[in-house]
């Protein structure tokens, strides 16, 4: 059965998506795990910053991990705080992509108005080689996408 508005458009009766007027989708995302060797350093992306110009990607800012450890009992009166810099942040030119290319992984994300999974595909494609270039993962240990809805 099909909803109005729908035509099938292949042998198998399946029916063409549709564009939704007002999608809810404010971002959408590929995520990528990889093990590293111990000589891959955040610095090393800096590398980066010339090559991702050229495909309209400008650096906006450091990606720092903070770790707070806390004591149980009498053996650590106080809490210590660290931090250290894990990689860096890319927005494209328009905005309407954001790279992050940390010592962990790997993520880009498409943020609102998301279109179709074919642009995030192609641009998470072409920074993942660029990525792959820096880092040289020996593993990906983990693949994810995530979607962000707005429901009202």
């Amino acid at each position: 059965m099909l909803l109005p508005g729908h035509k099938t458009g292949s042998a198998s009766g399946m029916p063409h998506p549709r564009p939704l007027a007002h999608c809810p989708i404010i971002e959408a995302l590929v995520d990528l795990r990889v093990a590293i060797g111990p000589a891959v350093t955040a610095e090393m992306f800096d590398d980066a910053v010339g090559l991702l110009a050229e495909r309209g990607f400008v650096r906006k800012g450091p990606i720092v991990e903070q770790t707070v450890t806390l004591g149980v009992g009498s053996d650590i009166a106080e809490p210590h705080a660290s931090q250290q810099l894990v990689g860096t942040r890319f927005h494209s030119s328009d905005d309407l992509f954001v790279a992050q290319f940390t010592i962990h992984g790997f993520t880009v994300s498409r943020l609102r108005p998301y279109d179709a999974w074919s642009d995030l595909h192609r641009q998470a494609a072409g920074l993942w080689d660029l990525y792959r270039q820096i880092v040289v993962p020996s593993a990906v240990t983990r693949v994810a996408t995530r979607y962000i809805n707005e429901l009202m």
